[in-house]
């Protein structure tokens, strides 16, 4: 789905041009700065960061960002991009949570726009990985499609009458809905603290605390 910078860009945001790829990447940008709370002092990281779409916003707003993806396609077009920005690094995964990354190295581990091509298995995977890679006090936030609320069930119904079609086939690349609870339960599970569900329809975003002294 990245083979060119043009199907990279629609693939993480469904918009083909540059400007439409930044425009979309604000109201993330904004509930990052809200909720997770990031500053100039922050080191980090984002779960699944595709070309680097919030990167490249947030990036000057930080003491430095990480974008980490499975896809080394994805990381060459987020290298292409953010060429330039000096507190950019980026880390290539290879299935096995985020492998290759320190402990407790990051202030604020996100994931946005991703979870809902994950698997549950894979979506607890990160929420501890990233309990692993955070410093004490450090901040992890989430967002999911909630279908819960009402943009999101529209949504869920939408894609229930398109894929149960005689002869649908789902697409490699699904969405896969949550809930407050789901999110607020990895987040717990593994530990962290302070855990606070925010309703931003038709999106719940969920945002924790590693317990332990901020560095």
């Amino acid at each position: 789905m990245a083979s060119s910078s043009r199907t990279a860009r629609i693939a993480v945001c469904g918009q083909a041009w540059e400007w439409q790829v930044r425009d979309s990447a604000a109201e993330p940008v904004r509930n990052l700065i809200e909720l997770a709370m990031v500053d100039k002092k922050d080191d980090v990281l984002e779960i699944a960061s595709g070309i680097g779409r919030i990167g490249m916003e947030l990036a000057p707003r930080c003491r430095s960002w990480t974008g980490a993806d499975i896809s080394a396609n994805m990381l060459a077009c987020a290298s292409e991009r953010l060429q330039g920005i000096p507190n950019v690094k980026l880390h290539q995964l290879h299935g096995d949570g985020l492998g290759g990354l320190a402990d407790e190295v990051f202030d604020v581990v996100y994931c946005t726009n991703t979870l809902a091509h994950l698997d549950i298995f894979d979506r607890w995977r990160y929420v501890r990985e990233a309990f692993r890679v955070l410093r004490g006090g450090g901040r992890i936030f989430l967002d999911d499609i909630d279908m819960t609320s009402d943009p999101g069930w529209t949504m869920f119904l939408n894609l229930t009458a398109r894929y149960q079609k005689k002869n649908a086939e789902l697409p490699p690349y699904m969405t896969w809905f949550s809930t407050p609870t789901e999110l607020v339960t990895y987040v717990a599970r593994a530990g962290f603290v302070q855990v606070r569900s925010h309703d931003r329809p038709p999106l719940v975003i969920v945002t924790a605390v590693k317990p332990g002294p901020a560095s």
